[in-house]
């Protein structure tokens, strides 16, 4: 890795010495600065480039949330991560836009480093700079607007309960994705990382998540031009039904009960990068769609050809930064190419690719495009190609049972 940049904000001259020693155990090749205050810093940044900040939330004059709301502006491409003792509510809802992962205090070394290590080596899934900081300027990747309506009728509505809040969100991958993020920041000290959309909800409670709906950018509404190959609604429900696929494989297979439901969540957001695509470039990702279409290949080799990256790759590097689990990030980073990934045992990984083949098996017009094909090798590998007949009949009674329900 390239030598990388990083700046430590904090008015505690204590604890910038605490982060001195810490950052012993760094690479050499790796510079840090330290300031005082959110003014000291941002002169700082003014004058150099930078890969990552790390600020702390309560500071005079301009606290942490304020100070990361002005980088995200100025500086797009910095990675933004909270290190505080110090949090309320009302903090950590304005932190949650301009902020990519939280941290809390006192903080191991390891963890501290881990985290500014994982966040710059994602950005060797993507081949544009530019794409980088038009990522990172995104504060929310916006719903279908069916659901966010459905949302915001549940949470005003007396009646309204949080399992049904949980089931909303389930089937929204931009809200379930920051809910996600949220509920797994060091704010609220959980012991193990929290991959169930119910379980996060039911963390946050009703007041928090009025507060994301009401009083933040994160939750909005999508407002791309409309394109005629590009349907938000089709795409919402192709990762739904992905999700559930995949969680029924890996329960097949016998897969631990976390390991299920990050199967679950990996294909809810398998395909999340094509929002996003369609978020930042509007009518150009339409037209790498159709090159797609009238050349018969993935849309992975078009979205390569237009943006020198693809779908997978920029939800990977999103969701990576915001924190969500590892093998989460690993099964959409290579859902199309699973091979490339040494994996060793069945995981999330294995059953969303797989799910997402049997969903354009049985889907066979969904796209004009070339379909995904099983990689054979990689089942192989793992030891379960023979079982791909009995995912076939689990999933097609999946979506027997979908049909009937409508």
């Amino acid at each position: 890795m390239d030598e990388k940049r990083v700046i430590f904000v904090d008015d505690d001259v204590i604890s910038l010495k605490s982060l001195r020693r810490m950052l012993t155990k760094m690479p050499k090749s790796w510079e840090f600065e330290f300031a005082d205050s959110g003014e000291k810093a941002l002169d700082i940044l003014s004058q150099d480039h930078f890969d990552v900040i790390v600020a702390d939330m309560r500071m005079p004059k301009m606290d942490g949330a304020q100070l990361l709301t002005q980088v995200q502006k100025k500086y797009p491409g910095i990675v933004r991560i909270i290190l505080s003792g110090h949090s309320n509510r009302e903090m950590i809802i304005s932190s949650i836009g301009p902020c990519h992962q939280f941290l809390a205090k006192p903080c191991q070394s390891d963890v501290l480093i881990n985290t500014i290590k994982r966040a710059c080596a994602l950005r060797e899934l993507l081949g544009d700079e530019r794409l980088q900081s038009s990522l990172a300027k995104l504060e929310g990747i916006p719903s279908v607007p069916h659901i966010y309506v459905e949302l915001n009728t549940e949470i005003n509505s007396p009646s309204g309960s949080l399992k049904k809040i949980s089931q909303i969100i389930a089937k929204d991958m931009g809200m379930s994705a920051k809910i996600l993020q949220l509920v797994n920041s060091a704010f609220f000290g959980l012991p193990r990382h929290v991959s169930n959309v119910e379980q996060a909800v039911s963390l946050l409670g009703m007041e928090v998540i009025n507060a994301l709906v009401l009083s933040s950018k994160v939750f909005s509404l999508f407002e791309t031009p409309k394109l005629p190959n590009f349907s938000i609604d089709a795409l919402s429900k192709h990762n739904f039904v992905v999700g559930n696929f995949a969680k029924a494989i890996s329960q097949e297979e016998k897969c631990e009960k976390k390991v299920s439901e990050q199967a679950f969540l990996a294909g809810l957001m398998h395909d999340i990068g094509k929002l996003i695509f369609c978020t930042i470039y509007g009518k150009r990702y339409g037209d790498a769609i159709t090159s797609a279409e009238q050349e018969k290949v993935e849309i992975t080799v078009a979205e390569n050809d237009y943006f020198k990256s693809s779908h997978a790759g920029i939800g990977a590097y999103l969701l990576g930064l915001w924190g969500l689990p590892d093998p989460v990030v690993e099964a959409i980073a290579f859902h199309h190419n699973p091979g490339e990934f040494p994996a060793e045992e069945f995981g999330p990984l294995a059953a969303v690719h797989a799910a997402d083949v049997i969903y354009h098996e049985l889907h066979p017009n969904a796209t004009n495009m070339k379909k995904l094909k099983f990689d054979e090798m990689f089942f192989k590998k793992l030891d379960v190609m023979d079982k791909a007949d009995t995912w076939r009949a689990l999933c097609q009674d999946i979506v027997f049972c979908g049909d009937e329900n409508e």
